[in-house]
């Protein structure tokens, strides 16, 4: 049941696509801002997980850790170091890792045959370029590697950022390009040839505005730019709740289901707190006749010092939340 709710979760997209966890939060606050934060622009080196462009000179010498409890046994940590080689150019080399947990192993006849694990893996590296003060361009190359029991899996993703971001102004807008890639080595072989899978693309577009007079940032995430139909796959045990609904309503849920909202309460430099509402997770994790706060995410982080905080819950259902802690080290 545990790895059924998690599929759900990953990506709110129908599982034709191999590596969904790449579209999981990097970090607390990427979580806390709905799952991506492309138009958030400051020194949080785990939003470059979701733009590259966002690498600069505060991110230098800034060592970051991630952890999720993301149900029962399903844990996931990611850790990320930035490095600036010069005035110009700005990297950062990440990883992540997912551990699903043990299950058992058996046969055809239901025969035991011993306990299984099944882990996802990547490690990227992550380059950024400012052409002026307010524009920068950034890409990140993935290495992806799985192992469930016995098969094994390896591919390449790259991510493409770009960002226009005006301090002065409050403003940042981004175009993002998640997970451009392949495999090389699928899971598994259909007549001595090896089968792959399509990734989970992913194109988006932000916006962000901090209110000069007021501690408010808004944020506005367009993703899936690529397709329109969000819907989750269907079966007669799970049914889409708008299905009864007219077209009208239905196109304009589908809409919704693109957006991500997100506010950022900012009273000093040195504490923040976050909500957000994902309309794609609240749809997804839908039960008929049933009221969830499902789409949700709340967050809160501090800095002194050289060190940061954030802290991050996601509620799907009852008895279902996600916890992530992250902390980022000035070293």
């Amino acid at each position: 049941m545990t790895i059924i709710v998690f599929a759900v979760c990953v990506a709110g997209q129908s599982l034709s696509n191999v590596w969904e966890f790449l579209e999981l939060p990097a970090g607390a606050r990427n979580g806390a801002l709905g799952g991506f934060g492309i138009a958030v622009c400051d020194s949080d080196l785990s939003l470059s997980f979701d733009n590259p462009a966002h690498l600069g000179k505060t991110t230098d010498r800034t060592l970051a850790l991630n952890y999720q409890n993301r149900f029962r046994d399903v844990n996931i940590a990611s850790a990320a170091y930035g490095y600036n080689p010069s005035d110009k150019d700005f990297m950062a080399f990440g990883m992540r890792y997912v551990d699903y947990g043990k299950f058992d192993g058996r046969s055809v006849t239901d025969a035991e045959e011993g306990r299984f694990t099944a882990k996802d893996m990547v490690a990227n590296v992550t380059y950024a370029r400012w052409f002026s003060p307010h524009l920068s361009a950034g890409v990140a190359a993935k290495v992806i590697y799985s192992v469930y029991e016995k098969y094994q899996s390896v591919g390449m993703a790259f991510d493409f950022g770009f960002s226009y971001h005006n301090a002065e102004k409050g403003v940042t807008a981004a175009l993002v390009l998640r997970n451009a890639g392949f495999q090389i080595k699928g899971l598994y072989s259909i007549e001595s040839k090896q089968h792959t899978e399509t990734l989970p693309l992913n194109l988006m577009v932000g916006v962000s505005y901090k209110l000069s007079k007021a501690p408010l940032r808004f944020s506005f995430t367009y993703h899936n730019l690529e397709r329109w139909d969000l819907n989750y796959t269907s079966t007669d045990v799970v049914k889409d709740v708008m299905a009864n609904k007219s077209k009208g309503l239905q196109g304009l849920d589908m809409f919704f289901r693109h957006t991500i909202w997100s506010v950022e309460v900012i009273p000093t430099s040195y504490l923040r707190f976050v909500v957000s509402y994902n309309h794609q997770a609240h749809r997804d994790m839908a039960v008929s006749d049933h009221r969830s706060i499902a789409g949700f995410a709340f967050g809160a982080g501090f800095s002194v010092k050289m060190v940061s905080v954030d802290f991050s819950i996601t509620p799907y259902q009852a008895g279902n939340i996600c916890y992530n802690a992250s902390v980022a080290i000035k070293i």
